[in-house]
C-alpha cells in the first residue's frame, strides 16, 4: 500500500500469539486457528473460526502499518470500496463490523523495535471474510486460455462496479508510488539493480514511457481502479476436469483514480511471468476485457508500455523493500520469473505486439477498437 515515506515504513510488530485475544476484544469470537499471511507493508492473519453468524470460511485480521494508518479516511476508501463492489455482485472480501458495529478500529500494539524510541503505536484494523480457492500464483500448472480470457472479463467487471457511483475523496486524491501515473519515480531506485543490462532495460522502459505514454495521457480514459489485479490477488477455482476459473479478487490497497489501460497492463504483466507465450495470454486477457469495452487508438499505443512499466516497478520495488527486510521472501516473489518475462517481452517491437494482440481479440469476434 504505502503513500508518503515509502521506504521508512515496516509492517506492523504483531505475533500470530498476539491476535485471539484482540480478536475476542473487538469482535466478540475467538479464532479457532490464526494463521500469518504474506504481506508487504501490513500484517495479515487468516482466522479459522465456529459459531453462528460466523463465514464458515473464516475471515482476514488486517493490521495496518502506522503510516498508513495516520490516514483513516483512505482506509475508509478501502472499506467502502470493497463494500460498493460486493453489492454489485463482485466476488470479494466483505468487511465484517466489529462489536461497536464499525468496520474501522484503531488500536494501540506494543512496538519493541521501533527505531524513534516508542514502546507502542498506532494500527487500524479490520476484518474481512475470507474468499476461498486458489490463488492464480499458486497453481501448479499453466494457466490456461480460458482462465486469462476469464480475468479479462472480470477485470472490466469491477471496473464497470465502479464507474456505477463509487465516489471517495480519500481515494480521489490519493497519489502513491504503485499507481503507475507515478512510474517515472522508479528512476530514483535504479541502483538497486546491480547488474548494467538489466539498469539499462529500466532506463529504457521509464523512457519510452515518459515519451509515449504521458502526452497520451488527455486520450486515455480514467477512473476508480482496483490497481493491483495480480497473481496472489485473483482467486481461482479447478472444477473437477481440471479446468480454471476465475473466482474472485482481493486485495483493495492499491486502489486509485487513475487510467483504466493501467489497469489492464497491471493484470497482464503478472499472468504473462506464466507462461512460455506471453504474448498470447495477453491478448486472451485483452480479448475478455475488449468484449465490452474495446480500446481506443491510444491506449492500443500505450498497453505494451505500460505492461513493461509495471514490470519495472514490481521488479524494483521489490527488491528495495526486501533489501529492508531481507527475512520476507514474498516480497521477490516476482523477480526470477518477471526478469525472464521481461527481457522477452521488452526485446519483441511494440508493434508486432499489439498487432498480435489485436489479432487473438479479433479471434473472439470481438471489435478490438473504436
Amino acid at each position: 500500500m504505502t503513500d508518503g515515506a515509502q521506504y521508512t515504513i515496516r509492517p506492523p510488530s504483531i505475533t500470530v500469539e498476539e491476535v485471539p485475544a484482540i480478536v475476542e476484544k473487538h469482535y466478540g469470537f475467538t479464532p479457532t486457528s490464526v494463521r500469518k499471511l504474506d504481506g508487504y507493508d501490513d500484517c495479515n492473519f487468516l482466522l479459522k473460526c465456529d459459531g453462528e453468524n460466523l463465514s464458515r470460511h473464516g475471515y482476514v485480521f488486517k493490521v495496518i502499518n502506522s503510516e498508513d494508518s495516520a490516514n483513516p479516511n483512505l482506509i475508509d476508501g478501502f472499506i467502502k470500496a470493497m463494500l460498493h463492489c460486493a453489492d454489485r455482485g463482485i466476488v470479494c472480501p466483505v468487511p465484517h463490523k466489529n462489536v461497536y458495529g464499525d468496520y474501522l478500529w484503531l488500536e494501540s500494539l506494543d512496538n519493541p523495535d521501533a527505531e524513534d524510541g516508542h514502546t507502542s503505536s498506532n494500527h487500524l484494523i479490520f476484518m474481512l471474510e475470507y474468499i476461498p480457492g486458489t490463488p492464480l500464483g499458486n497453481l501448479n500448472t499453466p494457466i490456461s486460455e480460458n482462465l486469462a480470457f476469464e480475468v479479462g472479463v472480470n477485470l472490466l467487471a469491477i471496473d464497470d462496479a465502479f464507474r456505477d457511483g463509487f465516489q471517495h475523496d480519500g481515494i480521489l486524491k490519493r497519489k502513491f508510488r504503485w499507481d503507475l501515473a507515478e512510474a517515472l519515480m522508479v528512476r530514483e531506485h535504479l541502483n538497486i539493480h546491480q547488474d548494467d543490462t538489466n539498469k539499462n532495460i529500466m532506463k529504457s522502459i521509464l523512457d519510452a514511457f515518459e515519451e509515449e505514454v504521458v502526452p497520451r495521457y488527455p486520450n486515455l480514459p480514467s477512473g476508480f481502479i482496483h490497481g493491483d489485479f495480480n497473481d496472489f490477488n485473483i482467486i481461482v477455482e479447478v472444477d473437477q476436469q481440471g479446468v480454471q476459473h476465475y473466482h474472485g479478487i482481493i486485495d483493495f490497497a492499491d486502489i486509485s483514480y487513475s487510467r483504466y489501460i493501467f489497469e489492464l497492463g497491471t493484470s497482464l504483466m503478472y499472468l504473462m511471468m506464466y507462461t512460455d507465450d506471453p504474448i498470447s495470454i495477453g491478448g486472451h486477457v485483452i480479448a475478455g476485457y475488449c468484449k465490452d469495452h474495446p480500446l481506443n487508438d491510444d491506449e492500443w499505443v500505450a498497453l505494451p508500455i505500460t505492461v513493461a512499466v509495471r514490470y519495472a516497478m514490481s521488479l524494483t520495488y521489490g527488491a528495495v523493500a526486501n533489501s529492508r527486510d531481507p527475512d520476507n521472501l514474498y516480497l521477490l516473489s516476482t523477480q526470477d520469473k518477471g526478469w525472464t518475462s521481461l527481457k522477452k517481452f521488452w526485446a519483441k517491437p511494440r508493434s508486432e505486439i499489439i498487432e498480435s494482440w489485436k489479432s487473438i481479440v479479433k479471434s473472439y469476434g470481438t471489435v478490438a477498437g473504436n
